[in-house]
């Protein structure tokens, strides 16, 4: 919802838009569209999401009046509007969306107005889908169904002067609109950052001297974390035209009602001279998961500068990193023997660990692995110690922690007498996900120690 200057000068009178943006289909952001990042702070199993908000505006459209001491005097007020949308993903990185809303509003008259706005249909590409980024396009039609009965009557001439009424539809373009978005996400380990950039042509987006028909679209915003069902987010949306410009910025919050239900909440606001006034705004979004995989969002993670600075000094006792101190590198598929087993029926055994936990506390923990690897020690030509990390955190950090936990398990193997020549450990931190789905589940999966027996070639337990 914007706010406009109209100059006099005398030009026809057609319709535009003064909503500008619809309100979008995703779970976080107001405003904004997202590429839906396969890691991510918010919670986003869902295949369905739909959109009931509302939003109040006191002075949506002004014009500018020589005679009046502010110079400006509002011709459309009090506009209160239900906004909704829904959202299926049809595959999984296709989505159909489609957004509208219905207003109620003064004129210049003080006649009281409403009518349903004009619907944006959305399908939403991301052909780019990483751990911690995604690219999406989306190109939207913008469907002229804004009602004739919304037509506000406003008076062109100064205060004082003789009337001169002209009508305009401010809830929509007038004709078929076409346009395109591009999209990118980006999860941080603090906040999710998301860009929108794209292109408008609505041809009868015009009143006045203010056209609207050409509109370069720009946006940037982030959703930070706070709990794991609230969170908040900064908006920032800008548009480009040949001969005025507009801005919005919103401060909102996200919180969970439900498993399946979101509550938003916030205020937006012009910035400069070319903005809105005041808008509050608050509504619930419905997002039900019917065929997708279950999902988890990730927990906000703080991170301990001492921790860190502990985990990257550590320094390893009676065990050998098989990198810097011997300059081998690791070869994890390697397997001498595979008719042998010394953990049962397999030569690799996976100890999990607590979040952010690098220690093995007590040998009790790796009692069933020191006896397998004692019972079977003549067989036995090496044994590698690979730590790893879930996604969550710093690269750095994680990378440490990894080590971190290689280093516990290696010492406590050697304290219980493997002999100390036989064992090499190594990091991996969050390169060797198992599991790179972002989910609680996944996140436990990935945090873990491999240790893998190489048998000799010429063991008795090796056929």
């Amino acid at each position: 919802m914007k706010f406009f200057t109209l100059f006099l000068i005398s030009a026809q009178a057609l319709a535009i838009n003064i909503q500008q943006f619809q309100r979008s289909n995703t779970l976080t952001y107001e405003m904004l569209e997202d590429a839906r990042v396969k890691n991510s702070h918010v919670f986003n199993d869902y295949d369905l999401a739909f959109v009931l908000g509302a939003s109040f505006l006191a002075e949506p459209l002004t014009l500018d009046d020589a005679n009046l001491v502010d110079e400006f005097r509002p011709v459309i007020r009090d506009m209160k509007t239900v906004h909704f949308g829904v959202s299926a993903y049809l595959m999984r990185n296709l989505m159909l969306g489609a957004t509208s809303f219905y207003s109620i509003f003064k004129d210049d008259l003080n006649e009281s107005k409403s009518g349903l706005g004009d619907v944006d249909l959305k399908l939403t590409w991301r052909f780019l889908s990483k751990e911690r980024y995604a690219v999406a396009v989306m190109p939207i039609i913008t469907l002229p169904t804004a009602g004739s009965g919304s037509d506000a009557s406003i008076d062109l001439a100064p205060t004082g002067s003789i009337p001169n009424v002209v009508t305009m539809n401010p809830l929509g373009d007038g004709k078929l609109g076409m346009g395109a978005m591009g999209i990118y996400e980006h999860f941080f380990d603090f906040m999710n950052l998301v860009v929108n950039v794209g292109y408008k042509n609505s041809p009868d987006a015009k009143f006045r001297d203010l056209d609207g028909s050409k509109k370069f679209l720009t946006g940037v915003g982030a959703y930070v974390p706070i709990t794991q069902k609230w969170g908040v987010n900064a908006e920032f949306m800008r548009d480009w035209t040949s001969n005025f410009n507009m801005n919005d910025f919103y401060v909102g919050t996200s919180f969970g009602i439900a498993r399946r239900i979101a509550g938003f909440a916030g205020v937006g606001m012009g910035v400069g001279s070319d903005g809105n006034t005041l808008r509050a705004s608050a509504g619930i979004k419905f997002t039900p998961r019917v065929w997708s995989q279950k999902r988890e969002a990730i927990k906000p993670i703080k991170m301990n500068t001492k921790r860190l600075t502990k985990a990257r000094t550590i320094r390893p006792r009676n065990v050998v990193d098989l990198e810097e101190d011997t300059g081998v590198q690791m070869n994890l598929d390697q397997e001498d023997c595979k008719d042998g087993y010394v953990f049962d029926s397999m030569n690799t055994f996976i100890v999990r660990f607590p979040h952010d936990v690098g220690l093995i506390i007590s040998p009790e923990q790796l009692e069933f692995i020191t006896n397998r690897i004692k019972d079977n020690l003549n067989d036995i030509e090496k044994i590698y110690v690979t730590g790893h990390t879930s996604s969550p955190g710093d690269e750095s950090y994680n990378m440490g922690l990894s080590k971190k936990r290689a280093i516990s398990v290696s010492q406590l193997l050697v304290s219980q007498g493997i002999p100390k020549e036989k064992v090499f450990f190594r990091g991996r931190g969050e390169t060797m996900l198992i599991d790179n789905s972002g989910s609680t589940e996944a996140e436990e999966i990935n945090r873990r120690v491999e240790i893998e027996a190489i048998l000799k070639t010429k063991s008795k337990s090796c056929n």
